[in-house]
């Protein structure tokens, strides 16, 4: 999955119609109009319906792209209006629209895939992997580790007047958010200590979702007792998050913190993402995002020189 998700982010996704057209007139746009891991996944399900199993119980063979019963999250570039792709996406029966750019993001289902072929309106389509969240091994004590523990005694802060916007897989999931009510840990009705304002949920992610998001907030709440807390999954692919993004600046967040990474985030420019997170800012809203802990998962050599810059 990493090394055909690596190849994949050297099309970077903010891709301009004129990339598109240089790979036209070099004979590559049909192979790469639907990109093999979406081809595959629907040979996967079309051998499950040969056997006679329901669609709701098929298990693709590709790992790592998000899937729900019988259908695939797909993100696909839009060649020119995002409103006519989305129609005719709709026509073959996808749901979940959200768009950013010139990239939307969709639950397709997996019978329809060859379909997009057919589409004038579609540049490209890749199935939407499952981003990497930077979670450690073990359970942090930043708050002394930051001293805000002695900051919220001494300056008599506890995040009142502050809202926060989390966003990483689900918030609720797997359902113990009321437990984290209960003892303390999370705000809502039933919480002890009278912080009965409860984390305001945007859009849950639920067909995978480990609830790190909910995990994120109990952080936020030992930090910041006071400040309210709304969530957004970013999830589903990069459209996805940042209408998340937007949509928590507009729920009236102060500060907005993810833990998200796409392997189909351009390395080396400014993304849909980037984009979107430098408008929030530029709003006054304080924008933080995970610099990950995967220090030894990397590549290393000597430069080799490509002929790449000149082909593209």
């Amino acid at each position: 999955i990493l090394s055909s998700s690596f190849l994949h982010a050297q099309f970077d996704l903010t891709a301009t119609p004129e990339v598109a057209a240089r790979l036209s007139a070099s004979g590559a746009a049909e192979n790469q109009k639907i990109w093999s891991e979406l081809l595959q996944f629907e040979k996967d399900f079309a051998v499950h319906l040969r056997s006679g199993e329901l669609r709701r119980n098929f298990q693709p063979t590709i790992q790592g792209v998000s899937y729900y019963q019988d259908q695939v999250r797909v993100e696909v570039a839009a060649k020119g209006a995002i409103s006519t792709t989305i129609a005719e996406l709709a026509e073959l029966g996808a749901t979940d629209f959200h768009s950013a750019g010139h990239i939307i993001d969709a639950w397709l289902p997996a019978d329809k895939i060859s379909d997009l072929r057919r589409l004038e309106s579609v540049q490209f389509a890749h199935g939407v992997y499952e981003p990497i969240m930077g979670v450690g091994s073990v359970t942090t004590e930043g708050d002394a580790g930051q001293v805000t523990d002695l900051i919220r005694i001494n300056n008599g802060v506890s995040g009142a007047s502050v809202k926060v916007g989390i966003m990483s897989d689900s918030y609720n999931t797997l359902g113990g958010a009321s437990t984290g009510i209960l003892s303390g840990d999370l705000p809502g009705p039933s919480n002890p200590f009278g912080r009965t304002t409860p984390v305001s949920v945007l859009l849950e992610y639920s067909s995978t979702g480990t609830d790190e998001g909910r995990g994120m907030a109990e952080i936020v709440h030992d930090v910041a007792p006071d400040a309210e807390m709304a969530f957004h999954t970013a999830f589903g692919g990069i459209a996805t998050f940042a209408d998340g993004i937007r949509a928590l600046a507009a729920d009236g967040c102060n500060i907005i913190v993810d833990d998200v990474r796409y392997f189909t985030s351009p390395m080396y420019q400014d993304g849909i993402l980037s984009v979107v997170a430098d408008s929030v800012v530029d709003e006054g809203i304080v924008y933080l995002t995970s610099a990950g802990n995967q220090g030894d998962e990397s590549y290393e050599s000597a430069y080799s020189s490509t002929t790449y810059g000149s082909t593209w």
